[in-house]
């Protein structure tokens, strides 16, 4: 009895833990940046990338302004851009693509760019400046 007592304020003094380091994550920065009663979250991310950076699919189903929201380690820089799925596959089979990138930004901080898109299934790619980094980013459309 006094066995299993003591075990579960063990887990009770672990879950109090989580729950206190949970609030303390590097998620934070992106609650500055307010999302509008009208605005569709379409991609979320927390990511530790390291130095060859990250790639996701974006669908986005109906031409909008397409905001991604971004915090970067502090201290460090990364290169955001969103690509057509033509452009993703000529990557992919190692050739050039054609064309631009829709978006090709530089991010540091907490930041905000948003470009209007058509509808379509995008790549995202975030590729850090200088070595590995934790990024969290958030695409949001608005009709």
């Amino acid at each position: 009895m006094l066995g299993s007592l003591r075990a579960l304020g063990v887990i009770a003094l672990i879950a109090c833990a989580l729950l206190f380091t949970a609030g303390q994550t590097f998620a934070g920065p992106l609650d500055s940046i307010p999302v509008g009663p009208s605005d569709r979250v379409l991609l979320n991310q927390n990511v530790n990338l390291n130095e060859n950076g990250s790639a996701s699919n974006l669908f986005v189903p109906q031409q909008a302004t397409v905001f991604f929201d971004v915090a970067v380690q502090p201290g460090k820089k990364l290169l955001l851009m969103v690509i057509t799925e033509d452009q993703w596959k000529a990557i992919s089979s190692g050739e050039k693509p054609s064309g631009s990138p829709i978006l090709r930004t530089h991010v540091s901080g907490v930041d905000s760019v948003s470009v209007s898109i058509p509808r379509g299934t995008y790549t995202v790619a975030m590729i850090p400046a200088q070595g590995a980094t934790q990024v969290v980013m958030r695409a949001r459309a608005r009709y």
